[in-house]
């Protein structure tokens, strides 16, 4: 789940899919509560993404307005 974070939060595309996959190995649920896990989890993930890029400094945020 870890590597999934790193790869949603830095790339994005393909997370859900990705995570629910994982869900569905890892744990013995039905498919309607292992997507709204997966959600939960995707807004988790891109809210710390967003609050690292924010805080880091890595982004220039002149040229990310315009």
């Amino acid at each position: 789940m870890f590597l999934l974070g790193v790869y949603g939060a830095y790339f994005g595309a393909g997370l859900g899919t990705l995570t629910l996959a994982v869900l569905s190995i890892l744990l013995p649920d039905d498919l309607q509560r292992s997507n709204a896990l997966k959600s939960m989890l995707s807004l988790v993930i891109n809210a710390v993404a967003v609050l690292v890029f924010v805080f880091s400094g890595f982004v220039e945020w002149m040229p990310a307005l315009i």
